[in-house]
C-alpha cells in the first residue's frame, strides 16, 4: 500500500485595503504515514518548560523522512539545544497574495517530495551480498 495524505488549503479572501494575508495548512487525514509533518523550532530556550511559546516559535520546513524519525510531535525536546518538533498544521502570515500563492506552491512542492520519498523507502533492493569469516 502507498502513502498518501490529504491537505486542506485555507486563505482569507482577498481584499483591498489590508496589511497581510494569512495562509493556514492543515492536514486532514493521511494513509501509512504520520499527520504532523510541519517542522518548527522552539526560538527560546527559556520557554522550554511551556507547552505554548508566548514568543512564537518557528515554522521552518515539511518533515522529511529523517525529520519524522528524530524530531517529536506536539513539542519541543528540552533537552536539545536546537529544539525542533512537528505539529499537523501550520498558518503563515505574507505582506501580499503573490508571495503567499508562491509559498503555497512551494509547501505543496515539498509535501508531494515528502510522499514520493515516503514510497520510495517502501521498494528495497538487494544491494550486494557478503560473507564474512
Amino acid at each position: 500500500m502507498s502513502v498518501s495524505i490529504k491537505i486542506r488549503y485555507s486563505r482569507q479572501e482577498q481584499a483591498t485595503a489590508v496589511q497581510s494575508y494569512l495562509l493556514k495548512v492543515e492536514v486532514l487525514e493521511t494513509t501509512d504515514m504520520p499527520t504532523k509533518i510541519f517542522v518548527f523550532q522552539r526560538r527560546v530556550k527559556s520557554a522550554m518548560d511551556q507547552e505554548i511559546n508566548a514568543l512564537g516559535d518557528m515554522f521552518i520546513s515539511i518533515a522529511d523522512p529523517v525529520d519524522l524519525e528524530e524530531f517529536p510531535e506536539d513539542i519541543a525536546d528540552p533537552l536539545n539545544d536546537m529544539p525542533y518538533y512537528r505539529l499537523a498544521a501550520v498558518t503563515l502570515k505574507f505582506r501580499d497574495m503573490e508571495e503567499l500563492e508562491e509559498t503555497k506552491d512551494l509547501i505543496d512542492a515539498d509535501i508531494q517530495k515528502l510522499v514520493n520519498s515516503l514510497n520510495a523507502e517502501a521498494i528495497i533492493i538487494p544491494m550486494e551480498d557478503k560473507t564474512y569469516g
